[in-house]
């Protein structure tokens, strides 16, 4: 509210619009609002509008680009500013992300390598990104031992703010993508201790149960996701659920719901 305030006061002072473009883009995180991002790319672009040489506008902007899956404008701009700041491991972090998503996979690995020689200890990041590679070249073994070490890492780490939720999420989600049931399961519960109500742990949480046939569990889970992300395709799920439940009545009433909103 105070970078807001001093923004009302002077539209042009690029210093504080970057302020609160990047205050917006982590408060998108946290909260999983899309609309956020958008909100966050429109002040880093007022912002560079103000001064078009700030790099940290540009390398904010390109991390609000990534969240909605502007991959290749996201990679100029981190590039461009890696080339002017090349000790700017949030741009080559970013530069090595957009390859990963574009499906570029030996540029994502030669890049997320570049950035592990330059920071001297192991970083948890870095290792989900390489064990994001690892998974999508379909090393499944590689890719869960990667993340287990992230794990560690983060479990380790002296930073105080620590994201182990998020690593317990990526694990549980490996496990279950490979066709294993208990071993997620354990994951998304451990997610769920750290974070209540987290929306990716509820989720994956929830699939594992009702893949154990539980599903009823699986209802409570999916109602707790649908009250904070009310998308049509969860919405659907939902209904499923509730019919494999024995509620068929609810389950036609919310499947109807979700294809009214598509």
């Amino acid at each position: 509210q105070l970078f807001q305030k001093r923004v009302d006061k002077n539209p042009k002072e690029h210093v504080t619009r970057t302020q609160v473009g990047r205050f917006t883009l982590g408060l998108a995180r946290e909260t999983g609002n899309a609309d956020l991002y958008v909100k966050a790319e429109a002040e880093l672009r007022k912002a560079l509008a103000a001064n078009p040489k700030s790099s940290a506008a540009k390398t904010y902007l390109a991390s609000a680009l990534m969240a909605q899956h502007k991959f290749r404008e996201a990679l100029a701009l981190a590039q461009a500013v890696y080339q002017n700041e090349p000790r700017s491991t949030q741009a080559l972090a970013t530069i090595g992300d957009a390859h990963l998503e574009l499906g570029q996979y030996d540029e994502a690995e030669q890049v997320f390598r570049q950035l592990e020689k330059k920071i001297p200890v192991p970083v948890p990041e870095v290792l989900a990104r390489l064990g994001r590679i690892a998974e999508f070249r379909g090393q499944t073994d590689q890719a869960i031992a990667l993340l287990k070490r992230a794990l560690e890492e983060e479990q380790n780490s002296t930073r105080p703010v620590k994201e182990i939720a998020w690593y317990h999420v990526r694990l549980g989600e490996l496990f279950f993508n490979s066709g294993q049931i208990e071993p997620p399961g354990k994951h998304f519960e451990a997610a769920l201790k750290e974070k209540e109500n987290d929306v990716p742990a509820l989720l994956g949480l929830g699939q594992v149960r009702a893949a154990q046939s539980r599903y009823k569990d699986a209802v409570a889970l999916y109602e707790e996701v649908v009250k904070q992300k009310p998308d049509f395709d969860l919405i659907g799920d939902l209904g499923t659920l509730h019919t494999l439940a024995g509620n068929e009545a609810k389950g036609k009433e919310l499947e109807a719901k979700a294809v009214a909103l598509v």
